[in-house]
């Protein structure tokens, strides 16, 4: 789960590393956030080895959508997933994403959401 004040890793390849959640989600005292939901997120870190121009600047605040926590995540069938790093991926106003890439695996559960394109281009599914 994610709540304000969280680092979480930027997995795509929009230029930035490292980003601190500012707000979780739509609708009245939503707390914490999990996979597969849109969150509001400051960029804290760019990536070192930059070929291009990064699309996103420090200190920009920009959308992301979760793609893996911590904390466990129960399925509808009573199987748990967990994994060792909180994980977005940015994306724009119109929810495509930012960058072409997304590095490593992401939830079944993304499929089924208005994210499929950030699932489409993940390395696969868990």
């Amino acid at each position: 789960m994610i709540q304000a004040q969280t680092l979480v890793n930027i997995a795509d390849n929009s230029g930035s590393k490292l980003g601190r959640c500012i707000r979780v989600g739509q609708g009245y005292q939503n707390r914490w956030s999990s996979c597969g939901e849109l969150i509001l997120i400051s960029v804290q870190k760019l990536r070192k080895k930059r070929k291009f121009k990064p699309k996103v600047q420090k200190g920009e605040v920009v959308r992301g959508v979760v793609l893996r926590t911590k904390a466990k995540f129960r399925r509808k069938n009573s199987n748990f997933v967990q994994f060792h790093e909180n994980a977005i991926a940015l994306v724009n106003a119109q929810l495509r994403p930012l960058g072409t890439r997304v590095l490593g695996p992401v939830t079944r559960e993304l499929r089924n959401t208005k994210f499929m394109k950030v699932a489409s281009l993940s390395g696969g599914f868990v």
